[in-house]
């Protein structure tokens, strides 16, 4: 993996990485509606981003 901690996304879909959940989404104002994301579903979505790129 390419960050450091953990992937958090929130409810309406966007996504922030630490080693803690973000208290407010940057994009929707929600409150506490972040939740882990996988390692699998990351690494997934990684490669599905990098071979998008690479077309």
């Amino acid at each position: 993996m390419s960050y450091t901690g953990y992937s958090w996304e929130c409810e309406c879909g966007h996504i922030e990485y630490g080693e803690n959940p973000p208290e407010e989404c940057k994009k929707c104002g929600k409150i506490n509606s972040f939740a882990k994301l996988p390692e699998e579903i990351v690494d997934e979505r990684e490669k599905n981003e990098w071979e998008e790129l690479n077309k």
